[in-house]
C-alpha cells in the first residue's frame, strides 16, 4: 500500500455495545423519566465546580429546536431528518484566557433517552473535526439498550460543521483542483519545495478566510475542545461526564480526563491515539494498520472470480501498484467532468479499508480502473473527503498526502 501522511481514522463503524454497556450501565441507575423536547431555554444552573470567570458559560440555558437549520452537508441533512432529534447552540469563550472577550458557538444534537435515564452520553468521532452531531444521530438511529438509558449528545467541535465561526481554507473548486494535483508524489528536492509552498499557501488562505482569524486559529486545539466539553457537561446537567470517542476523539477524551479528572464518570476510547507518540511514529503505526487491512481485503478478494488484483494474495500489492501508480501521469475520466487522480484512487482505497462493507465497491472500482473508468473509486474518495453530490465539501480538516508506492 502507498504511504499516507496526516490521515486520521474518522469514520464511525459498528458500536461495540457490549463493551460500552459493561462500563456505563452497571455504574448507576436513575428513575428520572426522559424529558420531552422543548423550544424554551432549558436551564439548570452550573453543575459541579466552575473555573474562575466562567460562571455565565457553565450556567447558561440551551434552546432546543429543529435540527434542519444546523445541517451543513448532504450527510447532515440526511442524518438530521428524524423528528426525535433536537439541536441547540452552546456558547463558549473564544479564548479561555479572556472569558469576558469574544465568544463562539458550538452546534449540539441530542436524542433523549427513551426509558429510565442515567444521563448523557457525549460522542465524538474524531477527524480532527468530524461531526459529533452526525455521530450522535447515527447512534440514535440504532436505538438499543443504550438509547433507553442515555441521551445521545453530539457536538461539532469549535471551527467545524454547525459550529460558528467555521475555519475556512479552500473553496469547493479549490478542493477539487487540489485533489487533482499529484505533486506530492514527487520526492525530488524540487517536488518537496513545491509541496512546502503549497502548504504555506493553504495556511495563508485559512488565515485570510476565517472569521476572527487571528484568535480563532490560535484557539482551536485539543485543550480548548476539552474545556468546551466540560461546559457542555455542566449545561447538560451531568455531575460527571460519560463519553464515547473514536480515533482522534480518544485524544479529546484523554485530554479531558487530564484536565478534569474528578468530572469523569466513564470514558470509552475506541481506536485510541497514543498521546505520547510522536507524529512519525503515529504515521508508521497507521500505515501498518492500513497494510493489515489491505492484506485482509486481498485474501477476501482472491476467493472471487472477478478479483481485480488476481487470485494470489501474495502478488496483490504489486498488482495494486501497477494499476494505481499510472494515474500519476494519466488521469482517467469519472463521468461528471472530473478526473480520477492517483491521490483520489489511494484515498478511495483507504476509505474502503475502514469497513468490510465497502470491500465490494472497492473491488468494483479497481476493475473499473482497468477499463479506464474512475467512477466508483471517486465516489469512495468523495465519501472520505465529505464531498456531496452538489460539489460542496464538509468541514472536516483532514489533509491526506499520498506518496508513490
Amino acid at each position: 500500500m502507498p504511504h499516507l501522511a496526516r490521515i486520521s481514522g474518522r469514520r464511525i463503524v459498528a458500536l461495540s455495545a457490549a463493551a460500552l454497556l459493561a462500563v456505563t450501565l452497571g455504574a448507576c441507575t436513575s428513575s428520572n423519566p426522559a424529558e420531552p423536547p422543548t423550544s424554551a431555554p432549558e436551564t439548570r444552573g452550573p453543575v459541579g465546580p466552575v473555573p474562575t470567570g466562567l460562571d455565565k458559560f457553565y450556567g447558561q440555558g440551551l434552546t432546543w429546536g429543529e435540527c434542519a437549520p444546523y445541517a451543513t452537508s448532504d450527510g447532515a441533512k440526511s442524518a438530521f431528518r428524524s423528528s426525535t432529534l433536537r439541536c441547540a447552540r452552546l456558547t463558549v469563550p473564544l479564548d479561555y484566557a479572556k472569558p469576558d472577550a469574544d465568544t463562539i458557538t458550538l452546534g449540539l444534537l441530542r436524542s433523549k433517552a427513551e426509558g429510565q435515564r442515567i444521563g448523557s452520553l457525549v460522542v465524538n468521532p474524531g477527524g480532527p473535526g468530524a461531526s459529533g452531531m452526525e455521530a450522535a444521530a447515527g447512534l440514535a438511529s440504532r436505538g438499543g439498550e443504550l438509547g433507553q438509558r442515555f441521551d445521545f449528545v453530539g457536538f461539532d467541535p469549535r471551527g467545524v460543521g454547525a459550529s460558528q465561526p467555521q475555519v475556512r481554507c479552500l473553496t469547493d473548486a479549490e478542493r477539487d483542483a487540489d485533489r487533482l494535483d499529484d505533486a506530492e508524489v514527487d520526492g525530488s528536492p524540487q517536488g518537496v519545495a513545491k509541496t512546502e509552498q503549497e502548504e504555506k499557501d493553504y495556511a495563508a488562505k485559512c488565515d485570510e478566510r476565517t472569521d476572527k482569524h487571528e484568535e480563532m486559529l490560535a484557539n482551536v486545539g485539543t485543550r480548548d475542545v476539552a474545556k468546551d466539553l466540560d461546559i457542555l457537561r455542566s449545561v447538560l446537567g451531568d455531575k460527571q461526564l460519560t463519553y464515547l470517542g473514536y480515533s482522534y476523539g480518544t485524544r479529546i477524551g484523554s485530554a479531558y480526563a487530564e484536565a478534569f479528572p474528578n468530572n469523569v464518570r466513564a470514558l470509552v476510547l475506541d481506536g485510541a491515539v497514543d498521546p505520547e507518540q510522536d507524529a512519525l511514529e503515529s504515521l508508521i503505526a497507521q500505515g501498518q494498520g492500513f497494510g493489515k487491512a489491505f492484506d485482509e481485503f486481498t485474501k477476501w478478494c482472491a476467493l472471487r472470480q472477478d478479483c481485480a488484483l488476481g487470485a494470489n494474495p501474495a502478488a496483490a500489492t504489486q498488482a495494486y501498484r501497477d494499476l494505481v501508480n499510472r494515474l500519476i501521469d494519466f488521469k482517467v475520466d469519472v463521468g461528471d467532468g472530473r478526473k480520477l487522480s492517483y491521490g483520489d484512487a489511494t484515498i478511495g482505497t483507504i476509505q474502503a479499508l475502514y469497513q468490510q462493507e465497502l470491500w465490494e465497491p472497492l473491488n468494483t472500482g479497481l476493475n473499473q480502473l482497468k477499463q479506464q473508468s474512475g467512477g466508483t473509486l471517486m465516489k469512495l474518495a468523495d465519501l472520505y473527503n465529505e464531498r456531496g453530490d452538489d460539489g460542496r465539501y464538509g468541514t472536516t480538516l483532514v489533509s491526506p498526502i499520498p506518496r508513490r508506492s
